[in-house]
């Protein structure tokens, strides 16, 4: 991804940036260098906090919706555009699953396989490798469940 950034932009960035190394050499006020997995956490914070997304624009019909993430129970990749499923409906979004994966910040997403990307929060039940929202079964996929069970474990005891 290629983006234009003005003088502004950049400033605003490289002061996120130092905040968020500020926020990491707090943790740890003995040592200078930051290791690469810190750096990796810093840019990451930077990426969600700037870039990404809490909320998304979506069609329902020919009318334009912008819905909040945590009203999403999961996403599903149709041919070339996906399906987003709320409390309130379907909804239409002319992107591929894994354009949409990137640009959510909402932390509670988790892409089961190639098809599905799931809200956490929306999850009635796991069992066997099946995910349960609203009577609807889902199956994580055999490379993606030891992850998914440490996260979905990691999600319910916070």
């Amino acid at each position: 991804m290629r983006l234009e950034y003005n003088t502004m932009t950049m400033n605003f960035l490289v002061v996120l940036i130092q905040e968020c190394m500020n926020e990491v050499g707090r943790k740890r006020q003995d040592e200078f260098f930051y290791s690469k997995e810190e750096v990796k956490e810093v840019l990451q914070k930077v990426y969600m906090d700037f870039f990404a997304t809490e909320r998304i624009e979506v069609y329902k019909g020919r009318k334009k919706h912008e819905i909040d993430l945590t009203n999403v129970k999961y996403i599903t990749a149709i041919d070339s555009y996906v399906e987003v499923i709320t409390e309130n409906g379907k909804y239409r979004k002319e992107t591929s699953l894994t354009q949409l994966e990137s640009n959510i910040a909402y932390k509670n997403f988790f892409r089961i396989n190639r098809s599905y990307l799931i809200n956490m929060e929306w999850v009635d039940e796991y069992r066997n490798g099946m995910i349960y929202i609203d009577g609807m079964e889902l199956k994580v996929s055999a490379r993606n469940q030891k992850i998914f069970e440490s996260q979905y474990i990691e999600h319910v005891h916070n």
